[in-house]
């Protein structure tokens, strides 16, 4: 009985942690794909929250990442390869800025922020 009683409290005790730090997916009413032609351009994207940090990240595992928790500064950009991101925390708008694509090959950027405990992504493409 006693053996019963340390395996259901250790359960318990794992569903307990695991609840406290699961950890979810929510755009925040920010698009999931933004898609560029070749000739590049200017997309104006917006969601519900302002957020405090965003990365841009490639297939690759590169990445360039940006963290703005200064509250008197409302708008902070990141250039990231052949993508500009300018996001606006007061209005909740994220400007994204691509040159263009001269490679011959599909391009693929992932836009990546957290807010409070769900991670939104934008994946970026722009066309060949």
């Amino acid at each position: 009985m006693k053996k019963l009683i340390k395996i259901i409290a250790v359960m318990l005790m794992v569903f307990s942690i695991n609840g406290c730090f699961s950890i979810t997916h929510n755009q925040h009413g920010y698009p999931e794909k933004v898609k560029f032609s070749k000739d590049g351009g200017e997309r104006i994207i917006s969601g519900e929250v302002g957020l405090y940090y965003f990365s841009i990240e490639n297939n690759n595992g590169g990445s360039d990442f940006i963290y703005m928790h200064d509250s008197e500064v409302d708008e902070f950009s990141l250039q990231y390869e052949w993508l500009t991101v300018i996001h606006n925390r007061k209005t909740h708008q994220f400007k994204l800025i691509a040159e263009p694509n001269t490679t011959k090959k599909k391009r693929k950027l992932i836009i990546g922020s957290q807010y409070y405990d769900t991670f939104l992504d934008i994946f970026v493409t722009q066309s060949k």
